[in-house]
Parts: C-alpha cells; sequence; structure tokens
C-alpha cells in the first residue's frame, strides 16, 4: 500500500512515485538472486495522487516483468460498499482505479 505505513488503512498516498520506490529493493533482490514474485495485495485511494502512484507502480512492474509474474488488487465486489480501496462499479459505471488497472492488464 502506499499510505505512510503501508498498512492501506489511510487514503493518502506518500507520492507519486511511492509504489515503484517501494518495489525497487525488492526488484533488485529478485533480480540478483535469480527469483521471480507475485504482488499478492494492493490498492490505491480514489484522488489523483493515488491514481497516479497507482499507475507508476504497475508501469514499473510491467519494465522488470522477468521478475515480476502479476499482481492481485484489493478489493472488489458489493459486500466493500465505498470502501476507499473498491473497484466495485457504482451505478453501472467503473471506479477509476480500473482504467489505470486495464491499462496494465495483459503487459
Amino acid at each position: 500500500y502506499m499510505d505512510s505505513d503501508s498498512s492501506g488503512t489511510s487514503e493518502t498516498c506518500i507520492s507519486k512515485t511511492i509504489g515503484s520506490e517501494r518495489l525497487s529493493s525488492v526488484t533488485a533482490w529478485l533480480k540478483q538472486n535469480h527469483r521471480q514474485a507475485f504482488l499478492g495485495e494492493f490498492g490505491a485511494a480514489r484522488n489523483d495522487l493515488c491514481y497516479a502512484a497507482l499507475d507508476d507502480m504497475l508501469s514499473f512492474i510491467d519494465h522488470n516483468s522477468s521478475v515480476w509474474l502479476g499482481w492481485t488488487y484489493w478489493a472488489a465486489g458489493p459486500k466493500w460498499g465505498e470502501y476507499l480501496f473498491t473497484l466495485e462499479p457504482k451505478d453501472g459505471v467503473d471506479r477509476p482505479q480500473m482504467a489505470i488497472l486495464a491499462k496494465h492488464l495483459g503487459q
């Protein structure tokens, strides 16, 4: 997560590059040790800084696809209501995060 303590409990992202910054050291380790990883959970709140951070992080993963096997966004489904990270469409309209995720699917 891209908030100050990486907990996913705040709508405030630190910067537009915080995701790629937080993944850079593990990415270097993966490359050095000939390993691969899967990013199992992340989310971005609904605001411009978090959208930019989400896009930057996924671009970083795309550019390091030799070590990153894929990712899973958190969360979707009707039970989440207005949860800050939900992808559940509202009134039939996708949440803004979905457009960013879609750009990086199948990369």
